[in-house]
């Protein structure tokens, strides 16, 4: 696997507001399989993910993703950020933080899913 770590539904406004308060802007935002077929197709970025291991082993057009995991691969985003310049931390919400450094999440930011019918 390219990544083994816990992963975490986060409504994207939430998201944004976290990524604005440590200076960071978002360039972009695009379904995942939106931005596999659009940046593959350009070497610099289909070398790079192969390199990471992110969709295959290195072999041109070769993905290790299984049929099922490249459909559950469309309830992803693909985003990226860019810092919008040098910032000494001033400016963040010291409210959203508690003495360890650890966030503070309010009730209204938990979404609950449940597979129940």
């Amino acid at each position: 696997d390219a990544v083994d770590c816990p992963e975490w539904i986060v409504p994207f406004r939430v998201f944004k507001s976290l990524a604005e308060e440590y200076d960071l802007e978002l360039v972009l935002v695009k379904n995942s399989h939106e931005f596999v077929h659009e940046y593959m197709t350009k070497p610099e970025f289909g070398e790079l993910m192969r390199k990471l291991g992110a969709l295959g082993d290195g072999n041109q057009g070769q993905s290790t993703l299984s049929a099922d995991e490249w459909e559950a691969a469309y309830l992803y985003l693909s985003f990226v950020l860019r810092k919008r310049g040098e910032s000494d931390g001033a400016g963040r919400r010291a409210v959203h933080r508690n003495k360890h450094g650890k966030m503070n999440i309010a009730k209204d930011d938990i979404l609950y899913i449940s597979n129940e019918v």
